[in-house]
């Protein structure tokens, strides 16, 4: 699998990728600060523009749910 995005998020360690699509692919990772398990999603540029509502609504959701055990946490936003 190859993931388009050679940029690193500064606050993860990327370890492997663990998913791509059309337009984004997913990474495993840690989360610097706090140790802990991570994945990050990484969009395209292209995509984004396309699909930034989409995009949003996804992240004002994940953001939304708070922590819960069975609910992903959203730790950061970039663009």
């Amino acid at each position: 699998r190859h993931c388009f995005c050679s940029t690193p998020v500064p606050s993860a360690a990327s370890q492997a990728i663990l998913g791509t699509g059309l337009f984004a692919c997913v990474l495993a990772a840690t989360h610097l600060p706090s140790h802990s398990p991570v994945a990050i999603k990484i969009i395209k540029a292209e995509a984004f523009q396309q699909y930034r509502e989409i995009v949003q609504r996804e992240a004002m959701v994940w953001s939304a749910a708070g922590q819960h055990p069975h609910v992903v946490r959203l730790y950061e936003v970039y663009e």
